[in-house]
């Protein structure tokens, strides 16, 4: 009796196992890489400092553009969960210029303040959404993992990394959904961030008040361009997913800035100045992938890069990063 009571106990927590097995492949969530739309993506900035009220210099609205990487379930629609996992979202025009007026308007602004080459991923906890609706509320942190301030005060410049800092918890009200072929985010958004400028002793609190609207289409898949750290004297590793099988695919990059670029051989528009072919072309594999790992030069360190891969008739995310 006891060995038939331990064979039962043995098959019970076999039989537990499986099911709990089943249970989270069936709630697995599936990463969805989603396209900014930039012409619908529209913010503006604003905000206090320890000496006066932040205004735009000339103006405080700006465009975001890049990708989001969302984990949604059930795959294919009428999402029932949902979870911010990351992202590249860089702010156009890429530098937001800001000053401190001075109470006599007659004179200079009592500082400046730039926001450089800012970039951001969104996360969150994982949260519920509408099957029918796609309807969800959730807190999603928006964390800065490139660019940094420049403040003006009192006619000295004082340069702070934007690297690391985070926004306040954000309650936000969205919808993720299918429409036909098409995945689609639609969330504003009012992220407060803090700032030390230990230079000039100038504290401040930024709003980025917007709507972030991003796709993915199933039937035409974005192609996605993801960097890693770059550091000087180095190996860096450029990666291309969700491209055309077995295509021959090219990396570029500038150092020049964002920009509007027809590469007439590839009938493709790029969003870089003068881009630069880096590399040599590769094709991608059965699922539309390759890899470039390429050597980064010994005096490239402190580079701000925007980089951007292309096939025929395709452009990929711009990738704004900061060479180490």
């Amino acid at each position: 009796m006891e060995h038939f009571m331990n064979r039962l106990t043995s098959h019970a927590a076999a039989l537990a196992a499986a099911c709990a097995l089943c249970a989270g492949a069936a709630s697995a969530q599936t990463p969805y890489v989603l396209d900014e739309q930039r012409n619908q993506s529209n913010f503006s900035f604003s905000g206090d400092t320890s000496i006066g009220p932040i205004l735009g210099n000339p103006s405080n609205d700006f465009e975001v553009d890049g990708i989001v990487d969302i984990l949604l379930t059930p795959s294919g629609g009428g999402f029932s969960t949902g979870e911010f996992d990351g992202g590249h979202l860089y702010t156009v025009p890429s530098t937001l210029m800001a000053k401190i007026p001075n109470p006599f308007p007659f004179l200079p602004p009592l500082a400046t303040i730039d926001i450089v080459d800012a970039v951001y991923r969104a996360s969150s906890p994982s949260f519920s959404v509408n099957p029918s609706t796609g309807d969800f509320n959730a807190t999603v942190t928006l964390s800065a993992t490139n660019g940094y301030t420049e403040v003006t005060y009192l006619g000295i410049t004082s340069t702070t990394t934007l690297i690391g800092t985070q926004s306040d918890p954000t309650p936000v009200s969205g919808r993720a959904y299918i429409s036909g072929t098409q995945t689609i985010l639609d969330m504003p958004i009012d992220a407060a961030f803090h700032i030390d400028d230990p230079g000039s002793g100038i504290t401040a609190d930024v709003n980025l008040d917007g709507r972030i609207v991003a796709a993915s289409d199933s039937a035409s898949k974005p192609l996605v361009l993801r960097v890693g750290t770059l550091q000087a004297s180095t190996t860096g590793t450029f990666t291309v997913t969700d491209g055309s099988p077995n295509t021959f695919t090219y990396l570029a990059y500038s150092v020049a800035g964002l920009g509007d670029t027809f590469v007439a051989q590839l009938s493709v528009t790029l969003g870089i100045r003068n881009p630069v072919q880096a590399g040599g072309a590769q094709r991608t594999n059965a699922l539309g992938t390759t890899i470039w790992n390429l050597p980064i030069p010994s005096n490239a360190g402190g580079l701000g890069v925007r980089l951007q891969a292309a096939q025929f008739g395709k452009a990929s995310n711009i990738w704004l990063t900061t060479v180490l």
